[in-house]
């Protein structure tokens, strides 16, 4: 079966902000979909990414993997990160595998980004790069 079968990503996008709404099942299949619908609403420099998991039907490891890693990717972009339409099951799922770090209110603000593309450049080059950060995600 074809993963586009599977699950549908649909993207609404304005300078700003995208929404991304996925609809289906988000696993090791479909993951790929997600990361490039992902890099693509990355590519428009946009400021905010809302992924709408309403209608996901089904979510595994491997689907929660692409929304970390889609996490982390908005990071490093200086890019604020959103989930919505969190049913109970996908809640379940979340806490199950303990990825409630993905719903939890963090990421909300650019203050918290700085500290996040600085953590992670920080784990590539083992050195502090404070002024570095600071230079892609500027302070409001």
């Amino acid at each position: 079966m074809n993963p586009q079968d599977l699950l549908r990503t649909h993207i609404i996008a304005s300078t700003e902000t995208a929404l991304l709404k996925l609809a289906g099942e988000l696993d090791m299949a479909t993951a790929p979909l997600v990361d490039q619908a992902v890099a693509d609403c990355l590519a428009g420099g946009i400021r905010r990414l809302n992924i709408d998991l309403a209608a996901v039907t089904f979510c595994d490891a491997a689907g929660l993997g692409a929304l970390e890693r889609a996490n982390r990717a908005s990071a490093a972009h200086c890019t604020v990160f959103r989930l919505a339409g969190m049913h109970r099951r996908l809640r379940r799922t979340f806490a199950l595998h303990r990825a409630g770090s993905l719903i939890a209110p963090a990421m909300t603000d650019l203050a918290r980004l700085r500290v996040t593309a600085q953590r992670a450049t920080d784990d590539r080059v083992g050195t502090s790069t404070h002024a570095w950060a600071s230079r892609i995600c500027p302070a409001p």
